[in-house]
């Protein structure tokens, strides 16, 4: 994930002020869906609704910084495979076990680049309908076959999403063509995680969601998976294909 306002204390107002221009700035809230009764207020009035609440619901921060810096972690992030020197058994049993906490826990380079964030849901049995929700998604042979082919690891995954990094206009990946016809009711299964997680990411990150929400520019046929790779929810998913949007929650 991008750089955040790490270095920013957010208990002083003149620092709150700041994170919320950059919410504003970076484009995290450019497609937020606001109900006609709650618009006699700016967009501002609702980041800074949003982020007093995710502060209140952060009952403290642990902080660690890493030598891994942000510019490898992301060249790291880019390949297809793990640096498997790295993941020796004596090397594993050197790393630093980070326990489940009611608290937040945040990672960053020495220059307070972002590069994890960690946190509790507030209501465990989204992660219960999501586990349940999962075996919709993808046919037999495309489980099987992202087992066979986990270079990151021995479990299962299936792309669903959009990508263009080479050709002159989006489309779907192979998966996303296959499981098309079960997405939906994945997505719709999941919509209050999907919520609680992008609301938190926008308010930990907000340039990392500004840059998940989507493209602007994607053909209505083209509708991106937001939530299921990258975190992002989408309000409702009705009739397939439309642009990303999202409410502010009560």
């Amino acid at each position: 994930m991008p750089p955040a306002h790490t270095h920013l204390n957010l208990e002083r107002p003149e620092d709150f002020d700041k994170f919320v221009k950059h919410m504003e700035n970076c484009g995290a809230f450019n497609y937020i869906k606001i109900s006609e009764k709650d618009k006699k207020h700016n967009c501002q009035y609702y980041m800074r609704k949003e982020l007093r609440k995710f502060l209140s619901s952060r009952p403290a921060l642990n902080h660690d910084v890493t030598p891994l810096n942000y510019q490898t972690a992301t060249k790291l992030s880019k390949s297809k495979t793990l640096p498997t020197h790295l993941l020796t058994d004596i090397r594993l049993r050197s790393f630093k076990y980070i326990p489940s906490t009611p608290e937040h826990y945040i990672l960053t380079d020495k220059h307070n680049n972002l590069l994890g964030y960690r946190f509790r849901l507030s209501n465990p049995d989204l992660l219960q309908a999501l586990s349940a929700s999962a075996t919709t998604i993808g046919t037999d042979t495309q489980k099987e076959k992202a087992v066979r082919d986990g270079l990151r690891g021995g479990f299962q995954s299936i792309h669903l999403g959009v990508w263009a990094d080479y050709a002159m206009e989006p489309r779907l990946t192979k998966e996303h063509e296959v499981a098309i016809n079960h997405s939906r009711g994945f997505m719709q299964a999941n919509k209050e995680l999907w919520k609680e997680i992008g609301s938190a990411l926008r308010c930990i990150s907000p340039e990392s969601y500004a840059r998940l929400i989507g493209l602007p520019f994607l053909h209505t046929s083209q509708q991106q998976l937001p939530a299921a790779g990258n975190i992002i929810t989408p309000d409702d998913y009705p009739a397939p294909y439309r642009t990303h949007q999202e409410e502010i929650p009560e």
